[in-house]
């Protein structure tokens, strides 16, 4: 079996391709080389599944087929008794995943970039959680970055460390909520607005 980070790993990827069918410009990354790389670490540590032994194999062509890949994965989530997520848990996965890169930010630049995607995607999504801290990411980029008519950026009379500090404080919270497992569980089943 592979050791608990590394299944941590797969269902993270696995939200990932789950949110790639309803909200496409949210998780467009191609996540196949990330699964033939989490089938190897798996192998490596031991894990002697057939399908995810193939599954790691599909690393040593250049570019990997993504139908090989989808079968070898679905193939070892049988016989491991994995599901895909649900939309819900998805969405606040790559939530997740959006403030950690976020924290992570060395240069202001990066951090700048990160935000504005929250400008030009207006993210409305369930669940509703998922959506409130968009917009608050939205507003942030705009508050720290944006230069109105007559008057500066906030940002611009901050340092490089103090804006990288203020962007970590203002988004840990969120990002704290959304590594606790319970947390993520009872946000995915919060029932939708009547409206």
């Amino acid at each position: 079996m592979p050791p608990i980070h590394a299944i941590d790993r797969l269902n993270d990827l696995l939200c990932l391709m789950e949110l790639r069918k309803t909200a496409r410009h949210l998780a467009d990354e191609n996540y196949a080389r990330a699964i033939v790389e989490w089938a190897e670490e798996a192998v490596i540590a031991g894990n002697q599944s057939e399908p995810l032994l193939i599954l790691a194999s599909l690393g040593l062509d250049a570019t990997p087929n993504e139908d090989e890949i989808r079968d070898y994965l679905g193939r070892y989530m049988i016989e491991a008794g994995l599901v895909y997520p649900g939309p819900n848990v998805s969405a606040l996965v790559w939530l997740r995943i959006q403030l950690d890169h976020l924290i992570r930010c060395e240069t202001v630049q990066d951090a700048e970039d990160r935000l504005r995607f929250f400008v030009d995607y207006w993210v409305e999504a369930n669940p509703k959680w998922v959506s409130k801290i968009c917009h608050h990411l939205n507003w942030l980029y705009f508050y720290l970055f944006d230069d109105g008519i007559g008057y500066p950026s906030t940002a611009s009379t901050m340092t490089d460390a103090e804006i990288l500090a203020y962007i970590r404080t203002s988004v840990r919270p969120y990002a704290l909520v959304l590594s606790k497992e319970q947390w993520l569980s009872w946000l995915a089943n919060e029932p939708l607005p009547n409206r």
